[in-house]
Formats: structure tokens, C-alpha cells, sequence
């Protein structure tokens, strides 16, 4: 079952999907430096290593245990950041709407 002709089809398929899609996207960018290999790991890595990441900040905080950690972001160095990037989230659709009409 596992070695039939239609699975090695399957498969066949989704890898030749794969490599097409590196080769239109991420390779033309850099045909030079990246090899389809790479490329293809890259694919196929790229997102769960950054939700992983991103888990591991966020989920002590979140559990009450990351308490350096709120105390870092919840300094008050950062409060005029924050501000600064909510203002521009709150006007970039006007601007963007402005700018293609």
C-alpha cells in the first residue's frame, strides 16, 4: 500500500509543486545564492520555526511566569513606540486609499 504507484504519484506531484513554486518565487529573487534545495527547506521550515519561537516568548507571559519578560515589554521606554505604531496603523489605510485613487 504504502509503495503503490499512485502514492509515488502523489508524491511525484507535490514535489514537483513544491520546486515550482520555490523556482517562481523565493529563487528569482536570489537565482544565484540559494540552491533548490535550500530553497525547498526553506518552504517547508520558515513558518513553524517562527510560530515555535514566537510560543516560546509569548507563552509564559501568558501563564504568569514570564515575569522579566513583562517587565521588559512592559516598560515605559517603550510606551512611545506603541504609540507611534498604533497611530500608524490607524491612518496607513487612508494614506494607502489616498495614494491609489
Amino acid at each position: 500500500f504504502f509503495f503503490s504507484s499512485r502514492r509515488r504519484h502523489t508524491r511525484c506531484r507535490e514535489v514537483s509543486w513544491a520546486r515550482r513554486c520555490v523556482q517562481e518565487t523565493d529563487l528569482d529573487k536570489y537565482p544565484n545564492d540559494w540552491s533548490l534545495t535550500f530553497g525547498l527547506i526553506h518552504m517547508v521550515t520558515i513558518r513553524p520555526i517562527f510560530t515555535i519561537g514566537l510560543i516560546m516568548i509569548l507563552y509564559p507571559v501568558l501563564i504568569g511566569r514570564g515575569r522579566i519578560l513583562l517587565n521588559v515589554l512592559g516598560h515605559h521606554v517603550f510606551n512611545p513606540l506603541g504609540k507611534l505604531t498604533y497611530g500608524t496603523y490607524l491612518i496607513h489605510v487612508l494614506i494607502l486609499s489616498l495614494i491609489h485613487i
